[in-house]
C-alpha cells in the first residue's frame, strides 16, 4: 500500500498562532487508472463515454449526472478540483518545503545559511516533516520577533532550538542519535513552555514515540501551557506513527491503531477540546481505514452520497480512501448507499441482475450498469429478451442527456455480441458526427475497427484510436506487430502500403520490412512490386532516391545490386517489425544491431496472432502464405554473405564507380560490428577489402578523405575541431 501525508489543519481558533505542529500522517492513495479527456469538459455536463475501469472520483461524477438530482454547482467545483489538489501534495516531496521557514529567518534574523532538514520519501514511506511543519515555525518564529526583537537573545536561544529539532528531520534509523535542544539557562525563562514542547517534538521526529507521547501527555495535563490541547491531539499522532513503524496488519499494529481509536474519541467527545475535533475525525478515520475498511467504506459512501463541497476540511483526503477501500474491497462489500452499489456493479463487481432490478425498480441511472454488466456468451432466450428490453430502453434516450454517450457505447458492444453488426455500425457513426472529446472518440475507433473489412482497415483504425500527436512517427501495437511478423504474406503488405487511409508514417513503417523480407527470401518480384507501390504513393523517405534506381535499373543484375547495397549500407532495416523500428540509416548509431547480425524473428506469438482481433482479418491462405514465407526467412543465408556476394559479384563485372565502391564500404565497415559474428563474415570482407584496395582505390580514397573532412568541419556531429 503507497502512503504519503495529508495535510491537517491545526491554525484553528484554540490553538496558539505559530504554533508547531508536528508532520502529517501517511494516508492511503492509489494511482490513476483511467480517466476522460477533460477534467473541465466531463464534470461540466459532457462526459463523454464513462468507462468501468474510470476513477472513482469519475464515476462519483457519472452516478450524480446520470440520476435525477445531478451535480450541484459545490459538487462540480469539488470534483474538478480533486487532480489539481493533488498537485498540491508535490511541495511535502520537494526538497523545497523549507523554504518558509528560511524566508522567515532571511527576513526577519538576516539569516542566510539554508539546510536540508528533509530527505525526498519513496512510495513505500512517509515524510516526517511536511510542509506544514516548517509554514507552523516559521509563523511562530514571526511572532517570538515581534514580543522580544529580532536581536534578543530569547529569540536566538529559540531558533537554536528549533533548528535543533529539524535535524532529526533527517531521522532514518531508530537506533541513530535523538538531537535535543539545549536545556534553558534559568527555569523562569519565558522560553519554558516552547522549550518543553520543542524537546517533545525532538522525540517525535527522532521516532522515538513513547518517549514524545510521555512528554506530551505532560504538557497536555499543563492547562497553563498554550500547547496543552495540540500536545492531547499530538499523543493520538504518535500512537498512529508508532503503528506504521510496525508489521503491517499485524496483531502488535492493529493493537496501537485501536489505541489510537480510542484516544481520538476521547479528544472528539471533549467539548474543551473543540479546535481539535476535526484533525482528530481525519485521524479517526484513517485508523478504521486500516482496521475496519468496511465501516470506512460505509461512513465515506454515504459521505458523498449527500451534499457536499470542495470547502469541507477533510474532501480530498475522503475521495483518495473512498478511491482506495473501492479499489481493495470492492469485490467483497455488500454496499449500503446506492452510489456505492452503482459503481460497483458498473465496475463489473457485482451482478447483472441486480443492476436489472435496481433499473427496474426506478433508478434510471441504473440502466447503464445493467446494459455494461450483461453477459450475451451461450445467450438463452432469456438473456435476449431481456436484452432487448435494455437495448429498447436505451435507444430512447435523447442525444442530450449525459448518459447518451456511454449507453450508446454499451448498445454497441452488445449490438456486436448479438451479431447485428450492420445496427452496430449506425451507431457507431452516429457518435462518430458527435462532437465528442477525443479520448471519447479513439473508444468508438477501438470499437470500429472490430467491423474492419480488411487488415489496412483495421491497422488504420487502431492507430485512430491511440493518444498520439499528428506529426508522431508511427509504431505498432504488440498485437498488429505480432500479426504483421508471423501471419501477414507479402501479397497483403502490398495492399497495406496503397492503403491511403493509413498515415504515411505508418506505410513507410511496414514497407520496408516487407520489401526487405522479399528481398532475403528471393522473392524480387515481390520486393519490386511493393517499392513500386509505395514510390507511387509520394510517401517521403531518405531512401526514396535509391529506390527510384532500383526501380529503374536496367539490368536484373544492377537491381539486385542496388538493393544489396540499400540494405547494406542502412543497417537499421530488417525483415520484420519490431520496437522501435528504425527503417533508415541514421548514421552508424544501428550497426551493431544490423538485422544480419540476428536474422530469425520468434515466432512463438504466431497461434495468438491468428486468434487476435487483428489475425481475424486474414484468411486461412493468407496465413498459411505467410508461415510459408517465414520459413523461408529463418532458412534463408545470412544477408551478409547473401547481399554481400551479390555487390562482390557486381563489382568485380563492372567498370569502377562510386556507388560501387561505398556498396564495398560498406561490408568492410559494417561487416565487423555484425554483433560479433565478423569472424563468419571474414572470407567476404577480406574480398571486398582487397578489390576496394585495387580496382577501387582510387574512390575508396574519396570516401576516405571526405570521411576526413565530416570529421573535422565545426559543428558536425564528429567535428573534432
Amino acid at each position: 500500500m503507497r502512503i504519503i501525508l495529508t495535510a491537517i489543519l491545526l491554525a484553528l481558533n484554540e490553538v496558539p498562532r505559530g504554533v508547531l505542529a508536528c508532520s502529517d500522517e501517511p494516508a492511503p492513495m492509489i494511482g490513476l487508472d483511467s480517466r476522460p479527456h477533460s477534467d473541465d469538459g466531463f464534470f461540466n455536463g459532457a462526459p463523454g463515454i464513462v468507462l468501468p475501469p474510470f476513477d472513482p472520483v469519475y464515476l462519483v461524477g457519472a452516478y450524480k449526472m446520470f440520476s435525477s438530482a445531478g451535480l450541484s454547482p459545490d459538487e462540480t467545483v469539488a470534483l474538478k478540483g480533486y487532480n489539481l489538489s493533488k498537485q498540491e501534495w508535490t511541495r511535502n516531496y520537494s526538497y523545497g518545503i523549507s523554504d518558509s521557514w528560511d524566508s522567515a529567518k532571511y527576513r526577519l534574523l538576516s539569516s542566510d545559511p539554508r539546510h536540508e532538514y528533509v530527505e525526498k520519501p519513496d512510495y513505500g514511506s512517509y515524510l516526517n516533516c511536511s510542509a506544514e511543519t516548517f509554514d507552523s515555525a516559521a509563523a511562530l518564529l514571526e511572532q517570538r520577533v515581534s514580543e522580544y526583537g529580532a536581536d534578543s537573545p530569547t529569540v536566538k536561544d529559540w531558533v537554536d532550538a528549533q533548528e535543533t529539532v529539524f535535524k532529526n528531520c533527517l531521522h532514518t534509523d531508530k537506533t541513530a542519535q535523538v538531537y535535543l535542544p539545549e536545556p534553558l539557562k534559568s527555569d523562569s525563562s519565558p522560553l519554558k513552555k516552547d522549550r518543553a514542547y520543542q524537546t517533545a517534538a525532538a522525540y517525535f521526529y527522532a521516532e522515538d514515540y513513547k518517549e514524545a507521547r510521555k512528554r506530551f501527555m505532560e504538557i497536555g495535563g499543563d492547562s497553563r501551557s498554550p500547547y496543552a490541547k495540540l500536545a492531547r491531539y499530538l499523543v493520538l499522532r504518535s500512537y498512529v506513527r508508532e503503528a506504521f513503524r510496525l508489521e503491517a496488519y499485524s496483531e502488535p499494529q492493529n493493537e496501537l491503531f485501536r489505541t489510537a481509536e480510542n484516544a481520538a474519541l476521547k479528544i472528539i467527545s471533549d467539548p474543551a477540546m473543540s479546535g481539535m475535533h476535526a484533525p482528530a475525525e481525519r485521524l479517526l478515520n484513517l485508523v478504521r481505514y486500516r482496521i475496519a475498511p468496511e465501516k470506512e467504506l460505509a461512513r465515506l459512501g454515504a459521505f458523498f452520497s449527500g451534499k457536499w463541497n470542495a470547502a469541507q476540511y477533510d474532501w480530498n483526503t475522503n475521495m483518495r480512501d473512498y478511491s482506495s477501500l473501492l479499489d481493495s474491497h470492492l469485490s467483497d462489500y455488500k454496499p449500503a448507499d446506492d452510489m456505492t452499489d452503482w459503481i460497483k456493479c458498473f465496475s463489473g463487481a457485482g451482478a447483472a441482475e441486480h443492476a436489472v432490478r435496481k433499473w427496474r425498480s426506478g433508478g434510471d441511472s441504473w440502466l447503464l450498469p445493467a446494459l455494461s454488466s450483461m453477459d450475451l456468451s451461450g445467450t438463452s432466450a432469456q438473456q435476449k429478451t431481456l436484452a432487448e428490453e435494455l437495448l429498447a430502453a436505451a435507444a430512447k434516450i435523447p442525444d442530450s442527456a449525459p448518459a447518451y454517450d456511454s449507453l450508446t457505447y454499451q448498445r454497441i458492444n452488445r449490438l456486436s455480441e448479438l451479431g447485428r453488426n450492420k445496427e452496430a455500425l449506425a451507431l457507431i457513426d452516429v457518435l462518430l458526427q458527435k462532437p465528442l472529446d477525443e479520448t471519447s472518440r479513439m473508444h468508438v475507433f477501438a470499437q470500429k475497427k472490430r467491423f474492419a473489412s480488411s487488415l489496412a482497415e483495421y491497422l488504420q483504425l487502431s492507430l485512430a484510436s491511440q493518444a498520439r500527436r499528428a506529426d508522431e512517427e508511427w509504431e505498432p501495437d504488440y498485437h498488429s506487430q505480432d500479426v504483421l511478423n508471423t501471419i501477414t504474406p507479402l501479397r497483403v503488405f502490398k495492399d497495406i502500403v496503397a492503403y491511403k487511409a493509413l498515415p504515411s508514417s505508418a506505410r513507410r513503417a511496414i514497407f520496408f520490412p516487407a520489401w526487405t523480407q522479399a528481398l532475403t527470401i528471393g522473392r524480387n518480384d515481390a520486393a519490386l512490386e511493393l517499392a513500386r507501390t509505395f514510390r507511387s504513393q509520394q510517401i517521403d523517405s531518405e531512401l526514396n532516391q535509391a529506390l527510384d534506381k532500383y526501380i529503374e535499373a536496367k539490368s536484373e543484375a544492377e537491381r539486385s545490386f542496388r538493393a544489396a547495397a540499400i540494405i547494406l549500407e542502412n543497417p537499421g532495416l530488417r525483415p520484420y517489425l519490431h520496437d522501435p523500428s528504425p527503417i533508415e540509416n541514421y548514421g552508424g548509431c544501428y550497426n551493431s544491431e544490423a538485422y544480419w547480425a540476428d536474422l530469425s524473428y520468434s515466432t512463438d506469438t504466431a497461434n495468438y496472432a491468428v486468434n487476435s482481433e487483428a489475425g481475424r482479418m486474414l484468411s486461412q491462405q493468407d496465413i498459411a502464405e505467410a508461415a510459408r514465407e517465414n520459413a523461408a526467412l529463418s532458412a534463408s543465408e545470412a544477408p551478409l554473405l547473401l547481399f554481400g556476394r551479390t555487390i562482390l559479384g557486381y563489382a568485380a563485372a563492372n567498370p569502377p564507380g562510386k556507388e560501387t565502391a561505398d556498396a564495398l564500404y560498406a561490408i568492410v565497415t559494417n561487416g565487423p560490428r555484425a554483433a560479433g559474428k565478423a569472424a563468419a563474415y571474414s572470407d567476404i570482407i577480406k574480398k571486398s577489402e582487397l578489390l576496394l584496395n585495387s580496382k577501387y582505390r582510387k574512390e575508396l580514397e574519396a570516401i576516405k578523405a571526405a570521411e576526413k573532412e565530416a570529421y573535422e568541419s565545426p559543428g558536425d556531429e564528429g567535428g573534432g575541431n
